[in-house]
Formats: C-alpha cells, structure tokens, sequence
C-alpha cells in the first residue's frame, strides 16, 4: 500500500514478467535471464506492491511455456492474494 494524500491505496502490476529464458532476444532490456516467485515477492515488499500478475517471461527460443507456466500456477498457490498468475 501507499498513501496518497492520506488515502491508502492498494498498488497492483498487471504487467509482470516471470520464469527463465534459454537465451536473451536482441531486442531485450534490461538483459535479465530470469525473475523468479521469491524474487518478485521481495521486490513487491521494497517496492510497496500488493499483488502482481505475473506472466511468462520470454523464452529466447520455441517453447509452449508448459514449465513456466506451471511455475506461476505453483507462485499464485502459494502466495493467494498478492498473485494472480496470466498464462500463456
């Protein structure tokens, strides 16, 4: 939560990468290989952020994102309320 002139207001990203990728795009910045559940969790924690939707992270190469996809199944069981997983 954060206060807005003395307002608290619930903060939630809608947009959040998560999982690992094989190998980086050209494209991609910043050049992280992987986000993972209890790295998101600590960044909400010193960021302020109540929930996330997390979403798979790009895999680099051909994938249908079964693994990743398991894994934001796996982080929204185990942290209800602050993760609602998007899959892909």
């Amino acid at each position: 939560m954060i206060t807005y002139k003395g307002e608290q207001i619930e903060v939630w990203d809608a947009h959040a990468h998560m999982g690992r990728r094989a190998k980086l795009a050209i494209h991609q910045i910043p050049r992280i290989m992987a986000f993972m559940p209890d790295e998101m969790i600590a960044r909400m924690d010193e960021s302020g952020v109540d929930g996330v939707t997390p979403f798979a992270i790009g895999a680099g190469d051909r994938s249908d994102y079964a693994e990743t996809n398991r894994l934001i199944a796996q982080a929204a069981r185990d942290d209800p309320g602050r993760m609602v997983g998007f899959m892909r």
